[in-house]
């Protein structure tokens, strides 16, 4: 076992319910969770924050708001890049070796594969089922979906 920190990396809208999922499923094996949280949804409208910080009080969690709004004249697709790149600019806390795990909220990763994590490439994706709108709905045609991507903060 490595003294490397895994940090798991999302962007988020609206979805505790998901979010609380994911941090069941992974609190054991990740040792920060860093949100990402905009005051505006990916249209430029403004939103309220939806993160409820008052359940996830947790050392563990590091939420970051992006507080401006996007570009004018950016699409959907870019200020969604928006948010993400400003989610890693704010990773000052992590070390070189850290694992950074980045995804999309309902993307959840096997935690069995973080158990002993050794990334012997510059990054990993993780290969996962894809399920549409609700958990009983596999979709066996986008599966493998290629979800989760990991490497080090080094890169």
């Amino acid at each position: 076992m490595n003294d490397n920190k895994i940090l798991d990396c999302i962007t988020f809208f609206d979805n505790n319910f998901i979010f609380d999922l994911r941090y069941n499923v992974l609190k054991d094996h990740v040792d920060y969770f860093v949100i990402c949280e905009s005051k505006f949804d990916h249209r430029n409208e403004i939103k309220k924050l939806n993160f409820d910080r008052k359940v996830y009080n947790s050392k563990k969690i590091k939420y970051i708001v992006l507080e401006q709004p996007f570009p004018k004249k950016t699409n959907l697709w870019e200020n969604q890049a928006i948010q993400r790149e400003y989610l890693l600019q704010n990773l000052s806390f992590a070390e070189p070796e850290d694992y950074i795990l980045f995804s999309d909220p309902d993307e959840i990763p096997n935690p069995d594969i973080l158990r002993n994590l050794n990334l012997k490439k510059k990054y990993g994706i993780f290969f996962q089922k894809c399920f549409n709108y609700k958990f009983n709905l596999f979709n066996p045609y986008e599966s493998p979906w290629e979800g989760t991507r990991l490497c080090k903060k080094k890169i």
